[in-house]
């Protein structure tokens, strides 16, 4: 169970295991019918808003020369890495220059994914260096396909995440006394959650309740759901502000945000952040997975969806 006091490395840990199980339990209505059961069909591509299968060019025919594009992943799927790479490989020979932003590491690593992605130090230097395995709850190796491709063609990349300390920072004290401290955090104040967002959040708060808990939130759980929201609004308003950093200093190329669907889907996390910050030409792809529910695929759901099986 997540627990939101203690500034740990099992806290964060339980953090983004939260956030990913939060991914995999959105609830609102307006299903789609890709299939008889509203699936999206296997290894195809499906457009959300006009409920039907369409051809992979269609799909990047829309995306490429988009300012920003952001891939979803289930954190623990090796092929969403795959189908991540397959995707980078078409963005980066149809379109211009992309650049790749990673919500797996802190800023501070920049210097050592910059060593990296120019060719200058193998991947186990690469993981010890950058903390990987103290930041993020999932092994390097998942991400092989996507890092090899980084490395192998030289393609600018960029951690935008923000540290732990500042994550549990925002968990103990909640959004108003970090900002209120005397140092500044290193992201901006996060736009206001959209009242879908928080009923979204409250529902995965509800689920470490006992089953069929419905009952009021006590004082106390108040609290820690009000911090909850704090850091989820931090981490997507993090991410937005990388983003937005690299399209300013990048205004020829194509900001690629690799991050868990969760901060991604429904317009809600990121894409709400970036529009907050007039940055509204986004395209959102999403890999499917076995463990979503169907009924989650609604029609703002992402700009495409896919759902590798191999």
């Amino acid at each position: 169970m997540f627990t939101l006091t203690r500034p740990t490395v099992d806290s964060m840990r339980r953090l983004i295991g939260l956030l990913f199980l939060a991914a995999l339990g959105l609830s609102v209505a307006g299903l789609a019918s890709a299939a008889d059961d509203g699936c999206p069909p296997p290894d195809q591509w499906y457009q959300p808003l006009q409920r039907e299968a369409v051809s992979e060019e269609s799909v990047l025919k829309g995306v490429v020369g988009k300012p920003v594009v952001l891939l979803g992943e289930h954190h623990g799927n090796a092929l969403h890495h795959v189908w991540q790479k397959k995707i980078l490989t078409a963005l980066r020979a149809a379109g211009p220059n992309i650049v790749v932003a990673l919500e797996m590491l802190p800023r501070e690593a920049a210097p050592t994914v910059e060593l990296f992605y120019q060719g200058k130090i193998p991947l186990e230097q690469f993981v010890r260096d950058s903390h990987w395995d103290d930041y993020w709850a999932y092994p390097v190796e998942l991400y092989a396909p996507v890092l090899d491709f980084i490395r192998d063609n030289g393609v600018a990349t960029t951690p935008v995440n923000i540290s732990r300390e500042w994550l549990d920072a925002v968990s103990q004290r909640g959004l108003e006394n970090v900002f209120a401290g005397s140092d500044s955090p290193p992201f901006q104040r996060p736009a206001a959650a959209p009242r879908e967002y928080l009923l979204t959040l409250a529902r995965s708060f509800r689920r470490h309740r006992a089953a069929g808990d419905d009952t009021p939130f006590s004082v106390e759980e108040g609290q820690r759901f009000r911090r909850f929201v704090d850091v989820q609004l931090a981490w997507d308003k993090a991410l937005a502000d990388g983003v937005k950093r690299l399209l300013t200093a990048n205004p020829d190329s194509t900001v690629v945000l690799l991050a868990g669907t969760w901060h991604v889907v429904n317009g809600h996390g990121v894409v709400h952040q970036l529009a907050a910050m007039d940055v509204a030409d986004v395209a959102v792809l999403v890999p499917w997975d076995e463990h979503i529910d169907c009924a989650e695929l609604t029609l703002n759901f992402a700009d495409a969806v896919f759902y590798p099986t191999h």
